[in-house]
């Protein structure tokens, strides 16, 4: 795991990479299928994209990425969850 300074031995091992960029392809797989699912059935994309934002925020905060980069997937699993809220409770 990187520690975020960019330098040549502070970068991920290949295994790490390969893991990483997995979970970057889940969310992007959560994504896809959230739009679709919406189309047919709110609460079922919803979740879609709550799993991606859960994903993509844990992968953002283990890759120690940028503060703007943390905001934004706080942000957009915060309006997920308070769609969640507002809507289906």
């Amino acid at each position: 795991m990187t520690t975020g300074t960019n330098n040549l031995f502070d970068m991920p091992a290949p295994e790490d990479t390969k893991f990483w960029n997995f979970i970057g392809y889940l969310v992007f797989i959560f994504i896809m299928a959230g739009q679709a699912l919406t189309v047919v059935n709110v609460l079922a994309g919803t979740l879609c994209y709550l799993a991606c934002n859960v994903l993509a925020t844990w992968r953002v905060f283990a890759l120690n990425r940028p503060l703007a980069d943390k905001i934004k997937d706080l942000g957009c699993m915060g309006i997920t969850v308070t769609i969640l809220i507002v809507k289906f409770l």
